[in-house]
């Protein structure tokens, strides 16, 4: 199984902030202030899950019998 770089991780969270924060400031009418948090936050929570995880579903093979 072939692993993807960290920078490219990082780039696809970026990339997911930045769309974030344009659907919350033009769709969903949040001030821009919240907006660059809250889409800072979804971006932070992304690259952490594609870094320990990747960008497949978790696998619960521990619970399994």
């Amino acid at each position: 199984m072939k692993h993807e770089r960290g920078l490219t991780m990082l780039m696809h969270a970026g990339m997911l902030g930045l769309v974030m924060y344009f659907v919350m400031v033009y769709v969903l009418k949040k001030p821009t202030s919240v907006a660059e948090k809250h889409s800072l936050v979804y971006a932070s929570f992304a690259f952490i899950y594609m870094v320990t995880v990747g960008h497949k579903l978790p696998s619960f093979t521990y619970f399994t019998t």
